[in-house]
């Protein structure tokens, strides 16, 4: 006689775990894109920038516009032109619950201008033989070991991280969990590289052959600077680029002379970005105060500074673009010499891929990632620019070298078209 067996019930019990899970994770997606959406349909709208300003009056019309919806609550401006300063200009509230208007000093957080300098420091211990930008960057980080699709990974040279193309990842919540309040104590910036160095060891991408932007690229090429001059990445940056260059109000501490013109970092409530800030941890210690649907941030520090941890006014960014225009010299002073200068700006060039920083239009458009700056091609020849976004703050500074002008934008607030302005700045002042 045939027995029949029961069937087993632990694949239909498995299936329906499966489901209820997908149903869970379906039901938060929602939850998540529904907030989103509601915040995307409440924030602040941003002023829409002119297609044409045809004087400075009109340019003061509009940045007085601008700053009235609070959005941003200040802005500095500055153009250079044939290493003149044409155009320096402040707006708005550099700290709105204090009632400090902003300046020409006002003091703003570059976030991600601080590539630039991190670049430059590379660039000096090349000229000075200290290092070579074809060097392996295993040679002077010896954690540094990285695979592809499972395979160790080809040889990643420093050239890689200043041009983004070492397919390294970038940071992502990260950047909100690597920093502390001014008054608190916060991580090494190499012990917290080298601990978390494994989780950013995959590849995105092959080196060398698309620029695929990563923020912990340049934390490590700050870890280089460290590890070749002796010194730490700050104290570096400020005696070799920042002293030289007079930039006396720019640095990654807020000293003395600073504090009275220290912007304070803006962030609206209703904002498709706040749904990240409970990513920071102590999120309480860095609210200065709520003020009319608008969170006003206390000072604050980065854990790892090469990739954003710089600070300053615009009268400061135009001495840094001046000398980039004069090939690294300013006022009779040498941050690079004209070969090393020329090389930053014009060699190492790759496509843009996709990334945070290089939206479609952006690539259509012939974005390049160059050793420091990205690339545009243009009608009146190429322009080199680089923004900062972050916490608080969005910033740009943009080089025309055909046209002997650059541009620094600097605000305390988080959602600007800062590509706008700037068109209109280089439409208006070029001639």
């Amino acid at each position: 006689m045939r027995v029949l067996r029961r069937p087993s019930l632990e694949p239909l019990r498995l299936l329906q775990t499966v489901r209820r899970i997908g149903i869970v994770l379906t039901s938060v997606l929602l939850v998540f894109l529904l907030i989103s959406v509601t915040l995307l349909a409440l924030a602040p709208r941003r002023l829409e920038t002119p297609a044409h300003i045809s004087s400075t009056d009109e340019l003061t019309a509009f940045f007085e516009r601008l700053v009235a919806t609070e959005n941003p609550p200040g802005l500095s401006v500055a153009v250079v032109k044939d290493d003149e300063l044409v155009y320096e200009r402040a707006f708005g509230f550099a700290n709105g619950p204090a009632s400090i208007e902003a300046t020409p000093k006002s003091i703003y957080r570059w976030w991600s201008l601080t590539k630039i300098l991190t670049a430059m420091a590379i660039f000096q211990l090349h000229e000075r033989g200290r290092l070579d930008i074809e060097d392996e960057v295993r040679r002077y980080l010896p954690f540094f070991r990285t695979t592809f699709r499972g395979d160790e990974a080809p040889t990643i040279r420093l050239r890689h991280l200043l041009n983004h193309s070492s397919g390294l990842p970038n940071l992502r919540l990260e950047v909100l969990r690597w920093m502390h309040p001014e008054d608190a104590e916060g991580n090494n910036a190499n012990e917290l590289i080298a601990e978390n160095f494994e989780r950013f060891s995959r590849l995105r991408a092959p080196p060398g052959r698309r620029g695929h932007y990563s923020n912990f690229g340049y934390l490590l090429l700050g870890a280089v600077v460290e590890k070749v001059s002796g010194q730490s990445y700050e104290d570096y940056v400020v005696e070799n680029i920042l002293n030289p260059l007079g930039m006396n109000l720019t640095g990654f501490t807020i000293g003395d002379a600073m504090r009275p013109h220290l912007a304070a970092g803006c962030h609206p409530l209703v904002n498709f970005q706040t749904i990240f800030l409970p990513a920071i941890r102590d999120v309480d210690a860095y609210v200065q105060e709520f003020e009319n649907g608008r969170i006003w941030l206390a000072p604050f520090y980065l854990d790892a500074n090469a990739y954003g941890g710089a600070m300053g006014p615009v009268t400061d960014a135009t001495r840094l673009l001046r000398a980039l225009l004069n090939e690294g010299e300013l006022e009779g002073r040498s941050v690079l010499a004209p070969e090393t200068a020329r090389m930053m700006l014009q060699e190492g060039r790759v496509r843009a891929g996709s990334s945070s920083v290089a939206p479609p239009y952006y690539r259509r458009a012939g974005m390049e990632h160059g050793l420091g700056f990205w690339v545009f091609p243009s009608q009146q020849g190429e322009r080199y620019e680089h923004t900062g976004a972050g916490l608080g703050f969005a910033t740009l500074f943009r080089i025309y070298p055909e046209d002997r002008l650059a541009i620094a934008l600097l605000a305390n607030g988080t959602s600007l078209d800062r590509e706008g302005i700037a068109d209109r700045l280089y439409e208006l002042f070029r001639d």
